[in-house]
């Protein structure tokens, strides 16, 4: 015959104690974990968009035989062969914002005309067309083949160095961050981070030179 036994189980102050320090855990690494997830995604979707503009870029010289690139590389008819365009931008900030941020200093602001305006474009020369891609990419490409583009188009953070982007592609076809260095020497690679993180007018240069160096990860 069984022998009656008492069933041992938690108190209720033991299971309010314990659900709240799970929550704590959670507020805690939470964000953090949300953070990694949103970094790994604009890594993957910005060096998704150089592998395609690097395409273009190669297969637009052997189609056409040449070894310097010209102005009809960034003409519509050219774009669309190799990007899926799922609309023209009526307007830049149709497609970006109008102002964006340095990664580390939200104080510090970089125009959006000044970015596609870079290169000594004058200021009286027509804007650069703009289009959407169908996996929300925006992008540009100006009269010295200045490319500007932002991972998730005028959607925040709008941040130079993680969202948004300023390249330009050589006149033999190389696409590099604007105004760097090609070499890729550590000092280079520093030189062109602390361009990027300075924050300052036209330090937007660094950020690519130095993510494309880096292997297309963040260490900022």
């Amino acid at each position: 015959m069984l022998k009656n036994r008492k069933l041992k189980g938690f108190t209720l102050a033991e299971v309010l104690i314990t659900l709240t320090i799970i929550g704590v855990i959670s507020a805690i690494t939470l964000p953090a974990l949300q953070n990694n997830v949103n970094t790994t995604a604009m890594e993957k979707q910005t060096s998704k968009f150089y592998s395609q503009l690097q395409e273009m870029v190669d297969r637009y010289k052997s189609i056409n035989g040449i070894d310097q690139i010209d102005s009809d590389i960034r003409s519509e008819a050219n774009l669309r062969k190799y990007f899926k365009i799922k609309s023209k931008c009526a307007t830049k900030t149709d497609c970006f914002a109008s102002t964006y941020y340095s990664v580390r200093d939200l104080s510090k602001t970089y125009s959006l005309d000044d970015m596609s305006k870079t290169g000594n474009v004058s200021a009286s020369d027509p804007d650069a067309a703009t289009y959407l891609l169908a996996d929300g990419t925006t992008f540009g490409i100006n009269g010295h083949n200045i490319v500007f583009f932002d991972i998730n188009g005028p959607k925040k953070p709008n941040k130079v160095g993680y969202d948004m982007w300023v390249a330009q592609i050589s006149d033999d076809g190389n696409i590099d961050g604007y105004g760097c260095n090609d070499s890729t020497t550590k000092t280079t690679i520093a030189t062109d981070l602390e361009k990027c993180l300075k924050g300052e007018t036209g330090k937007y240069t660094g950020c690519f030179g130095h993510f494309v160096r880096n292997g297309f990860k963040f260490d900022y």
